[in-house]
């Protein structure tokens, strides 16, 4: 165990999106954070399921729209993308929501 003055921490004052990290071979987290000032961070996560007919599982904060989609596109060919997944339909789930699905028609549920 270490003390907090042992720690290496640095305060997130924006929105961060981390590069991919993989859970499994055929899935991968794609995280990002959100400061909530007074509380920390708040995690926020789409993950991209591979398979036959990818799966975008939910889509992320629209604030790093940008970050999003390069980390998504080291990942896949957007134009492989087949369907979007959206847990719910808050803002920090369907942020990029139209960028994640503008490569091609891709349904989404």
């Amino acid at each position: 165990m270490f003390t907090e003055s042992e720690a290496n921490m640095t305060p997130i004052t924006e929105p961060v999106q981390q590069h991919a990290q993989p859970v499994t071979d055929a899935w991968t987290a794609l995280p990002s954070w959100l400061p909530v000032p007074g509380l920390g961070a708040l995690p926020i996560n789409a993950f991209l399921l591979k398979g036959r007919e990818p799966v975008l599982v939910d889509t992320g904060l629209g604030a790093l729209s940008d970050a999003m989609i390069e980390h998504l596109g080291a990942e896949i060919d957007p134009e492989d993308l087949r369907w979007i997944w959206l847990s719910h339909t808050d803002a920090d789930h369907i942020g990029n929501l139209d960028r994640a699905s503008q490569s091609r028609r891709t349904p989404g549920w």
